[in-house]
């Protein structure tokens, strides 16, 4: 089986921090098998070139200098600028014409697209050119952008009803495409992508309080900087700060403000071995997403799986697809969006409790290993390109049997 993979955004390079969940999933296809091809968008010229041995084809759009669309903080906080809202028309139309070449030239057997809207275009033009199913998958950002737009929600159902099978991410983006397209999607969501170590021991008397991501708004980052000043009328902790993007100046001017460079340390971008580390080293891990200004927020939240497979305890706002994965002192705690306060008392409380940490990391691990095991995952996303494939090749139509599974 040959699968063409079209999506935004994708490693550049091996080092490269982007879609770390969409590299770990296509590695675990590749080993189970498929025959993967990437398609995705230049970044500043770059051209084709290959990752964990995966042939990935980069479409051009413009200029190198301008090609700065997708990658970094992501295309739609980029989408914010009118500049960039202009490169639409070349990303569209130069991806349009590339993603018929791509297809033809790879003899693929299935497309899956990755948020389709604005590439559910792309999965059209391939079907149209090879006559291949195209499959599709929603991570929530472009069911925001559907709220906000009646043309993009418009758009968007068109696409996913041409779709020969429909996934998501999580519960939550499950049910809101089916209130776009009329049809309940697979979930199938995906799960950790650093290894799994022991944690070290000898670390400091200082509890660690860990967030790691990019620094974009509806990360929530600032109200965990808020909440830090209340953790220390407590007690003592440190705070480390991972990642990068627009909000990080944001972030720093707040650390700043509240005196607290000598607690909260920014590391900005870390490699994978750094953040395993990080991981191994902590006390708890906080995730204070946010509904951010165009409606978008955590589709799944990985890192909060690859904490709790790490045995840290978590803390992590109870929207989106996060409440997926973390369950109310079942597997983490929840707070409220925008609540510093109450992310200052569960850090606290899972300080101060020893015998409730215990019970969220038994509890969390189980359930990650339930429900996020990349093997489970794979196996069903090949079970629906498979059952997408024979659809489309008995009934010979683009909404084949597997779509009402």
């Amino acid at each position: 089986m040959k699968v063409g993979l079209v999506t935004s955004t994708y490693p550049r390079h091996e080092a490269d921090y982007a879609v770390p969940w969409m590299r770990e999933q296509v590695r675990h296809l590749k080993d189970s098998g498929v025959d993967v091809s990437v398609f995705a968008p230049s970044y500043q010229g770059l051209g084709d070139h290959q990752i964990d041995g995966v042939p990935v084809t980069r479409f051009r759009y413009f200029p190198a200098k301008w090609e700065r669309l997708t990658h970094e903080e992501g295309a739609p906080n980029k989408l914010r600028n009118p500049l960039f809202n202009l490169l639409t028309i070349p990303y569209l139309l130069f991806g349009a014409l590339a993603a018929r070449r791509w297809a033809k030239r790879e003899g693929l057997d299935l497309v899956h697209v990755h948020w389709p809207f604005p590439h559910g275009l792309f999965g059209d033009v391939v079907r149209s050119a090879t006559g291949i199913p195209v499959v599709s998958t929603c991570h929530g950002a472009e069911l925001s952008i559907g709220d906000k737009k009646w043309w993009a929600r418009t758009v968007l159902k068109s696409y996913l009803t041409r779709s020969d099978s429909l996934m998501a991410n999580s519960t939550d983006t499950a049910s809101r495409m089916a209130a776009v397209a009329g049809v309940q999607p697979k979930v199938i969501p995906y799960g950790t992508t650093v290894e799994i170590r022991e944690r070290i021991d000898g670390r400091d008397d200082v509890p660690v309080v860990l967030f790691t991501g990019r620094l974009i708004q509806r990360k929530g980052v600032e109200f965990l900087v808020e909440a830090v000043p209340y953790i220390l009328n407590e007690r003592q902790v440190r705070v480390v700060i991972t990642g990068d993007g627009d909000m990080r100046p944001r972030v720093e001017e707040r650390i700043k403000a509240l005196g607290l460079e000598a607690v909260v340390e920014m590391k900005g971008f870390v490699e994978t071995q750094e953040l395993a580390d990080l991981y191994s080293t902590s006390d708890v891990y906080v995730l204070p997403a946010v509904y951010d200004d165009e409606g978008d927020t955590e589709g799944l939240g990985v890192t909060t799986i690859e904490a709790i497979l790490y045995g840290v305890p978590v803390v992590a706002s109870g929207i989106g697809g996060i409440i997926d994965v973390v369950k109310d002192r079942e597997t983490g705690l929840i707070v409220p969006e925008k609540d510093p306060v109450a992310i200052a008392g569960a850090v606290l409380e899972l300080l101060a409790d020893s015998e409730l940490r215990d019970q969220l990391i038994a509890g969390g691990r189980a359930h990650v290993q339930e429900f996020f095991h990349w093997p489970k995952i794979t196996s069903e996303l090949v079970r629906v390109y498979e059952g997408a494939i024979r659809a489309h090749g008995l009934e010979g139509t683009s909404i084949g049997g597997v779509l009402a599974e």
